[in-house]
């Protein structure tokens, strides 16, 4: 097998998914007004990649959103919500000699811009923050004609974020620390990249 020396942009996709996410206000007494700790269930971080491909390794840049919905308790609907700009490493170890499998190990670090809205039956308010992540992951993924790919992913990762509730007496922060699974598909691979 001859390795080609190409590289080229690739467009990446990913919807990542992790089970839980804790805020907890630690600096106060709390609001009189709404329930301002709790756990959110089921976060949902749709993506996209904009790569530079070169084989062994793609990197690039990423930007996405984050949203997750639930209620800290009976009366209180919650809403966490945010976008997110960062980079992406990816060493595309490769499985199969054709190149048709690879085991992805990736690498990723964002910024976020977050933003919490908690609807008591007294009103609805709405406190920003801003937060980070850096995860690594590996899985594995499937090419099809050197074009498309699909596969899956599971990461471990660091998340932290901090909300401004000056206004309310209270400091939340979220803490994510843990699993986080990842669909991801890919487009743009340099065709013919291995010759028999």
């Amino acid at each position: 097998i001859t390795l080609q020396t190409l590289a080229g942009p690739q467009l990446g996709l990913g919807l990542g998914w992790a089970p839980t996410a804790d805020i907890e206000d630690s600096l106060s007494g709390g609001s009189l007004y709404f329930r301002e700790t709790g756990t959110f269930y089921d976060v949902l971080s749709p993506e996209i990649q904009l790569l530079w491909d070169f084989e062994t390794v793609s990197f690039g840049v990423s930007a996405g959103t984050i949203f997750s919905n639930t209620k800290f308790v009976n009366s209180q609907p919650t809403a966490f919500r945010g976008y997110s700009l960062g980079g992406k490493f990816i060493y595309n170890y490769i499985m199969h000699e054709s190149g048709e499998w690879l085991f992805p190990v990736m690498l990723e670090g964002r910024w976020h811009s977050l933003k919490i809205t908690y609807k008591p039956t007294v009103g609805d308010f709405e406190i920003t923050g801003e937060g980070w992540d850096v995860y690594a992951s590996c899985g594995v993924e499937r090419i099809w004609n050197q074009k498309i790919s699909l596969g899956f992913a599971l990461g471990w990762g660091l998340y932290r974020a901090t909300f401004d509730g000056s206004e309310y007496g209270i400091t939340p922060a979220l803490n994510a620390d843990g699993w986080r699974f990842t669909i991801i598909s890919r487009f743009g691979f340099p065709e013919n990249r291995f010759q028999n």
